[in-house]
């Protein structure tokens, strides 16, 4: 009886830690630098970037109201990427069309992190007996995903028209236990950042990979004109 109470006491501590934590996402980590970026080449082209506008869904809002004003933040962000990359030859948010060769505008298309719990666990009378077995053997007991959408647009300043467009998209999505959980918890809302950072990743290879043909099509304009 004695080895019986002991274990339901070790079981409802482990469902104690399991059921704890604070799941808000400081704006600091999601929005911050993505750190050192390896040099790929440089388009030679002036650019004049555009805020991007925010065409988040409703429900994108609300799982990162934190983050408010987004539209913002995220054209902060991916600026100074663009700048510390050294992708384009220049880049400036305050310009007049005759100064650039380029405009690239942007739409956020989803920028959103969720936080579920496996709430099956809690279930009378599986609560708190099954719910404490299951964190003490290790099994998942929350999970957390996070997905960037992006919708680029690449135009030509002296005539307005569109030389190409993209529309990037990445998720990523973690589960953790009672064993991984304090240290989790100090990088919450890596999954929406790490998915932005993969967005900005392909975005960058596209550019580059058609940079030729933009570079082309700019010196064709200039001709006409």
């Amino acid at each position: 009886m004695k080895i019986y109470k002991k274990i339901r006491i070790i079981m409802i501590i482990a469902t104690m830690i399991f059921v704890s934590g604070c799941t808000t996402v400081p704006p600091s980590r999601v929005l911050s630098p993505f750190g050192p970026t390896m040099y790929k080449g440089t388009i030679p082209l002036k650019v004049g970037m555009c805020k991007f506008v925010d065409k988040r869904p409703e429900d994108d809002k609300k799982s990162l109201n934190v983050l408010e004003p987004i539209d913002e933040k995220v054209t902060a962000v991916l600026y100074k990427e663009f700048e510390d990359c050294k992708l384009f030859k220049s880049i400036t948010m305050s310009f007049y069309p005759k100064d650039v060769d380029i405009i690239l505008k942007g739409e956020i298309l989803s920028f959103n992190w969720e936080h579920n719990s496996y709430s099956i666990l809690y279930v009378p009378p599986i609560f708190p007996i099954f719910s404490g077995m299951w964190a003490i053997l290790g099994g998942p007991t929350e999970s957390f995903r996070g997905s960037v959408g992006l919708f680029i647009q690449i135009i030509d300043a002296k005539t307005g028209n569109e030389i190409t467009s993209y529309q990037k998209e990445a998720s990523q999505k973690n589960s953790l236990n009672i064993y991984n959980k304090g240290y989790y918890y100090a990088v919450l809302g890596q999954e929406t950042r790490e998915s932005f950072r993969l967005v900005f990743d392909q975005l960058k290879e596209s550019l580059l990979k058609d940079a030729p043909n933009i570079v082309e099509k700019v010196k064709k304009a200039k001709k006409k004109q």
